[in-house]
This record gives structure tokens, C-alpha cells and sequence, in this order.
């Protein structure tokens, strides 16, 4: 996170990027930085195209003394920004923080962008507000396998929920790889036959997946004659791990407004096993 000044010697580098901040916490940087550079005897025209960062500011006007700052995470920042416009208004001087459009020809405001990507590039000393708050940190990668970094949120909590879907998935998936080893492996030639032609699919497609050996263990139970119970751990197990046939299809109609309410919540019974 950065932030810079029409003044080429006034770049900064915000901290504590280990938390995922947001893009609030730069711009709050900016103005605290301003308020510590200008004398406090002299008056000041701020622009800012963040209507965010001028919000959470103006809640401090005239708000009495139950206003806190427990639990902001950009409180470290905020105490420097208020100490200066007390001592500002103390000393009689005016400050005016007006919101101006982004990229809309603002000379200050495009300078401000432009050096903004130079300020990317500075090195670690030149980081402020860098004390970390207590709260706890999650790590984990997303569809992509990029690694993402931040503090609670509802993101961090779908994650979650996500990986312990994906847990169960891979559990039920692991039983049909169970009953295809007992199913053809006992007879030793069918056994060699099935894992030869699997190696041989294996290197047609570089190499086979966790995921494309388990369908291929499925299917390959599914077109045995003999094979009369889930290949899986239920049959409605089996069904919603269907590809392009079950899970998309059913999230689909759930989602769609068409689908009465009721019958919506029927369907979610059933698959939970919570009816009948």
C-alpha cells in the first residue's frame, strides 16, 4: 500500500501489509501525512477522491465523547490524523478536505496517481505504521493457487467452509478408489488389465489427477455388471458428484426465483438427510 504527495520527497509506504488492509488504510496515510508535514498556523485545502477515507473522518466532527476507536483497525493512523486537526483548530487554522472525482483531469490528483507507482517500489524503510494489531492472521490459496493473507472476514470464513467441503468430497471420493481395489484387484489379471489401462490414459494426459483417477475408479465401477451399490458411500453422494449433472444443475434451480420457496427448502432436507 502506498500513497504519495505532489512533492517527490514526501513518498510513503504503508505498513502492516501482512493483514490484507484495505485500500482505506493508504488513504488515510496520506491525509495524516499531509497534517504532519503542513504547519499546524497555516490553512489547508485537502483533496482526496476517497469518499471513504473522508467519511470515517468526518464521524469525529462534533460526535462527542462516545465515539472510540476500539476496534479500528486503522486506529494507529486515525490518532495521528486527530491530534493534528485539534492542534489545528486550536492555533485557529482552517481545514478543508474536499472530495474531488478520480480521473477526472485534477492536476494534484493525477500527479498523485502517476507517483503512486514510484512510491510502489521503495524499500522497506521507508514503511510507517507498521506495529501489528492482535488480531490473528489466515493463510490460504485460492482457485488459482495464489496465496492470500488477511485478517477475519467473511471471505477467510468461506474458505473454510469451502475446504471442509472439499474434504468430505475427497473422503466419499476415497471410497469408490477402496471398492474398485477390492472389486478388481482380487483377480490378479483384471487387476493389472485395469491399472494398465488407466497408466496408459495417465500418459496421454501427461499425468492423471487425484480427481480423474477417482471419477475413473466411478465410472469404471458404474460399467460393471455386477456392481449393484454406490460406488461411493451413498447413492446421494454419488449423484451430487456428478459432473456438469448434479451439483451445477441442482445450485442452479435453487438459485433460480422461479422454484418456490418451499420446494427449495424440501430439496436441502432431503440432501442433508434431515427428511424424511
Amino acid at each position: 500500500m502506498t500513497f504519495c504527495r505532489s512533492n517527490s520527497n514526501n513518498w510513503s509506504k504503508v505498513g502492516r501489509e501482512e493483514e490484507d488492509v484495505s485500500s482505506l488504510r493508504p488513504e488515510l496515510e496520506a491525509l495524516a501525512c499531509t497534517l504532519q508535514v503542513v504547519p499546524a498556523e497555516s490553512d489547508l485545502l485537502y483533496l482526496c477522491d476517497s469518499e471513504a477515507a473522508l467519511n470515517n473522518i468526518l464521524r469525529w466532527i462534533g460526535s462527542g465523547p462516545r465515539t472510540t476507536l476500539a476496534g479500528d483497525a486503522n486506529a494507529d493512523i486515525k490518532v495521528s490524523i486527530i491530534e493534528c486537526v485539534r492542534e489545528r483548530v486550536k492555533k485557529g487554522s482552517l481545514t478543508f478536505m474536499v472530495k474531488v472525482k478520480v480521473h477526472c483531469g485534477e492536476p494534484p490528483n493525477e500527479l498523485a496517481y502517476t507517483q503512486a507507482e514510484n512510491a510502489r517500489q521503495l524499500q522497506d524503510e521507508w514503511r510507517q505504521w507498521t506495529v501489528r494489531t492482535p488480531s490473528m492472521t489466515y493463510e490460504w490459496s485460492d482457485n488459482n493457487g495464489v496465496k492470500q493473507t488477511t485478517t477475519w472476514s467473511k471471505t477467510v470464513w468461506k474458505t473454510m467452509v469451502r475446504g471442509g467441503a472439499e474434504y468430505q468430497v475427497q473422503e466419499t471420493m476415497n471410497h469408490a478408489v477402496i471398492n474398485w481395489g477390492k472389486t478388481f484387484l482380487r483377480d490378479t489379471n483384471a487387476g493389472l488389465r485395469s491399472i494398465g489401462q488407466a497408466a496408459s490414459m495417465g500418459v496421454q494426459v501427461d499425468l492423471m489427477s487425484n480427481e480423474r483417477w477417482w471419477r475413473e475408479c466411478i465410472l469404471h465401477l458404474q460399467e460393471d455388471k455386477n456392481w449393484n451399490t454406490p460406488t461411493t458411500t451413498t447413492w446421494a453422494a454419488e449423484f451430487l458428484l456428478r459432473e456438469g449433472e448434479s451439483r451445477e444443475f441442482l445450485g442452479s434451480w435453487i438459485r433460480s426465483c422461479a422454484v418456490p420457496e418451499a420446494k427449495k427448502r424440501r430439496v436441502r432436507q432431503v440432501i442433508t438427510y434431515s427428511f424424511p
